[in-house]
């Protein structure tokens, strides 16, 4: 910033309902008050936002602006002020600086100012000026007119040059960006597919998502089937339903990448796509997929009963003794032993946790099923298949093999425990509402 105190008005232009004037110091640069500036750009306070601008821009406002004494009336009588005034280079930096919606038609007129004086159109003969006229005085004036256009060129350039440089280093990170995210979602996706064909391939293909909370009627009673199924075979659910997959595609021809395909046809799904909503969507396989369970069910159930037969104790046929006489019998001597009352088998660990818990239950439903078989098998549906094949799973990857008996996987965690009393107690209210 410089101090120069000889400035004239050496043009006034209107812009709107400003006029705006335009001063020359003696090294003949034009200026603009920060004043008319402000104004121009029709900033409510004009010398204090001009002043925010030049602030914040400092660095690059700093060359192109002076702290001039001008004349100014105040009332009456006229006053020395020192001004704040910017060379038109200067007044168009503001006007890029600036947001106002007067800033790129003020920028404009300072060009057509600039092209003007240039031209040595619109001058304001000044007395100061008279000797000015001259062709040697007009010739000095064009020549730093000039050097202003040719040094504000050069400065426009720079300017163009470093944006260039910065859009296209910012290109390059975006493509490099771009590059990244392509290759990884290329990834994510090959493994996905890769993961799904071996699905296929292995005929297993029956995502966690299965199982939801709300299903149909006969897919609950077909699960319901299932887990009698599993138990009897001392299989797990999902085991069991992957064996009737099998069963399905030797016995019967289901071959699921045929199916899988048709039923994409018909529903326009994509992405993970169960087994099971594959059968259920088809009539023709549901059907036959309804009777093969069916068919097992009842297996399982005949084969319940032949257990709980063998359990029981055979009745023998009592045969008739022959009358004794009571005095022909001979007396036979034996000494006495004392009695030992025969202690009771052991209860399991399984058994001395659960029962207790169970056995109200068992009561209140009238289950006499041998270990209350029934009550058991309510509590696991109302955990719920998913929480017990985790909990099997879990069990399974700590002791390498599936608990036997299944209740034992209660006992494996504190968090099973409070799951299954949690299960009996809701049963409990459930019994108590009917």
């Amino acid at each position: 910033m410089t101090t120069n105190n000889s400035m004239t008005v050496i043009t006034s232009k209107p812009f709107g309902a400003l006029n705006v004037d335009v001063y020359e110091d003696n090294k003949h640069q034009y200026y603009m008050t920060r004043e008319q500036i402000g104004a121009a750009l029709e900033y409510t306070d004009p010398v204090r936002n001009i002043s925010k601008i030049h602030d914040r821009n400092a660095d690059r406002l700093n060359p192109l602006s002076s702290v001039v004494n001008l004349t100014t009336e105040v009332g009456n009588h006229t006053q020395m002020r020192q001004t704040y005034m910017y060379n038109l280079r200067g007044v168009m930096e503001i006007c890029r600086f600036s947001r106002q919606p007067k800033a790129d038609a003020f920028m404009d007129f300072c060009w057509d100012i600039m092209e003007s004086l240039m031209r040595g159109d619109t001058v304001l003969a000044t007395p100061q000026m008279d000797a000015a006229l001259s062709k040697e005085f007009i010739d000095v004036r064009l020549h730093a007119l000039f050097d202003s256009v040719k040094n504000l060129q050069s400065e426009l350039d720079s300017t163009r040059k470093d944006l260039s440089e910065q859009i296209e280093e910012a290109r390059a990170t975006s493509n490099e960006a771009l590059n990244v995210i392509s290759s990884v979602s290329q990834c994510v996706h090959q493994i996905k597919d890769k993961q799904m064909d071996n699905a296929i391939r292995a005929k297993s293909y029956t995502p966690r998502n299965v199982f939801q909370d709300e299903m149909s009627n006969w897919r609950k009673d077909l699960y319901s089937k299932i887990g009698v199924i599993a138990n009897t075979k001392g299989y797990t659910n999902k085991e069991t339903l992957h064996k009737i997959y099998e069963y399905l595609n030797r016995n019967y021809g289901f071959v699921l990448e045929d199916a899988r395909a048709k039923y994409i046809k018909r529903t326009n799904r994509s992405g993970k796509i169960s087994t099971i909503d594959i059968i259920e969507e088809d009539s023709t396989w549901k059907s036959v997929m309804g009777s093969v369970v069916a068919d097992m069910y009842a297996a399982s159930i005949e084969r319940l009963h032949q257990n709980q037969n063998e359990l029981r104790p055979a009745l023998k046929t009592i045969e008739v003794i022959p009358e004794v006489n009571a005095n022909d019998a001979p007396v036979v001597e034996v000494e006495a032993k004392e009695v030992v009352n025969e202690k009771p088998k052991k209860q399991s660990e399984t058994a001395l946790k659960l029962v207790p818990v169970v056995e109200p239950l068992a009561k209140k439903i009238g289950d006499n099923t041998i270990h209350y078989h029934k009550t058991y098998r309510m509590i696991y549906d109302q955990i719920g298949y998913t929480k017990m094949e985790s909990m099997l799973k879990a069990y399974k990857r700590a002791h390498g093999c599936m608990p036997k008996p299944k209740t034992k996987v209660f006992l494996e965690s504190d968090n099973a425990m409070r799951m299954f009393k949690k299960a009996v107690k809701q049963l409990m209210k459930e019994q108590e509402k009917k």
